[in-house]
Parts: C-alpha cells; sequence; structure tokens
C-alpha cells in the first residue's frame, strides 16, 4: 500500500509541471490577446486626435491631446502596468529598453508631415518569469493630420 502512494506523488510530480506550464501559457497568452487589442484601439483613437488641431493653432497637429487620449484609453486594460505619457514631439524608446512592467507613449510629427503615434513597452504579467512568457508590445499608428492653410 505505501508504495503506491509513493508512485503516485511520483506521476504527480513529473504531470504538475506539464500542468502548470499549459494553464499559464494559456492565462498568459489570453491576458496579451486583450492587451493588444486595447494597445491597438487606444492607438488608433489617439491617431485621430493627433489629427485634428492643436489648441490655439489650427495648423497644427494635437500631438499631445493624442498620447492623452491613447494613455486614458489603455490604463484600464493594461493591468497593473505604469503608462510613460512623453511629451509630444518626444520618441519612444524601443521595446526592449522599456522596464518591465512599464509602456511608453509618445506621439510627433515625422519629416513627411505625417503624425506617428506609438505605444511601446512591456506590460505587466501575472505569469511568474520562470515560465518565460514576457511579451512586448509595439503598436503605432500614422495619420495625415487636418490642415487649414490656404
Amino acid at each position: 500500500m505505501a508504495e503506491g502512494r509513493g508512485q503516485a506523488t511520483v506521476e504527480f510530480a513529473m504531470v504538475i509541471a506539464v500542468f502548470l506550464l499549459l494553464l499559464f501559457g494559456g492565462l498568459s497568452a489570453s491576458l496579451y490577446t486583450v492587451e493588444r487589442g486595447a494597445a491597438v484601439t487606444a492607438v488608433a483613437s489617439g491617431a485621430r486626435v493627433a489629427a485634428g488641431s492643436a489648441p490655439g493653432n489650427p495648423n497644427a497637429p494635437n500631438v499631445d491631446g493624442a498620447t492623452a487620449e491613447v494613455s486614458r484609453l489603455v490604463r484600464p486594460a493594461l493591468f497593473g502596468t505604469r503608462v510613460n505619457r512623453l511629451p509630444g514631439g518626444a520618441g519612444c524608446r524601443q521595446p526592449a529598453q522599456v522596464p518591465a512592467g512599464e509602456v511608453d507613449v509618445c506621439a510627433s510629427l515625422n519629416p513627411s508631415g505625417m503624425v506617428d503615434v506609438e505605444l511601446r513597452g512591456r506590460p505587466a504579467n501575472p505569469v511568474p518569469p520562470a515560465f518565460g512568457f514576457d511579451w512586448l508590445l509595439d503598436v503605432g499608428a500614422e495619420i495625415e493630420p487636418v490642415t487649414f492653410k490656404p
């Protein structure tokens, strides 16, 4: 009887690692899908805001308003992630350079006259790092600003 209990313990030890890997992998993939969808939606909305005019200047894109809109929309969906709203015109860091648990939101006017709105970083992940499910977000949108030049 004692031998059977030892056998069950060994079998449990062999199976639990695979079970936990599958469980945390599914959780991580689901959470990443939700966060990526929210990031894409927020960046697209920020690009629409950037296409409008800046307060007080109808011929300048609203890059500050774009970063504010992206931050407002993405903050509730990126669970436990710090959202760094960079000033208008500042470029984002590369996703691998952003510390874990943070994302950068930036908007700028590129030389071709288009407005770039980006969200880059490494959102917080509740899955333990030992499982290797670290992910990066690098989402961008580009839009032509509306101007009122004669």
